[in-house]
C-alpha cells in the first residue's frame, strides 16, 4: 500500500473529481468548491482577465490588484501556468481573514 493511499481524503474536485487528501495543495475560498491543483485557476488565467475578477462577496479584485499577484509571484521564480491561490491541506489559519481570496470563475 503506497502512502498515497493511505493519507485520508478530505474532499474531491469539483471540476474532475479527483480526491484531495490530506497534505495535497488545492484551490478553495470561504463559500466556494475545492478545486485540485489541475483545475485551479493560474496565474495566466489571472492575467487573461483584463476587467479584474470578482472574489467572494467581500472582495473586488481590479486589475491592478491582480496585475500585482501575477508580478509577485513571477518575481519569486514562479511561472504563470503555476495554480494561484493554493492551500495546502492540513494548513491551520488563526482567522477566516487569512484564508485566500479566490476569484469565482462564474
Amino acid at each position: 500500500m503506497t502512502n498515497e493511499t493511505n493519507r485520508k481524503v478530505c474532499f474531491s474536485c469539483v471540476e474532475c473529481g479527483s480526491p484531495i487528501r490530506e497534505g495535497d495543495q488545492y484551490q478553495q475560498s470561504v463559500g466556494t468548491p475545492p478545486f485540485c491543483v489541475k483545475c485551479a485557476l493560474t496565474y495566466r488565467d489571472l492575467q487573461d482577465v483584463p476587467q479584474g475578477w470578482r472574489g467572494d462577496k467581500r472582495q473586488k479584485l481590479p486589475p491592478e490588484t491582480i496585475f500585482q499577484h501575477v508580478q509577485t509571484h513571477i518575481s519569486k521564480g514562479g511561472s504563470l501556468d503555476d495554480g494561484a491561490f493554493l492551500l495546502t491541506l492540513g494548513e491551520v489559519f488563526t482567522s477566516l481573514a487569512d484564508l485566500p481570496r479566490v476569484p469565482a470563475r462564474y
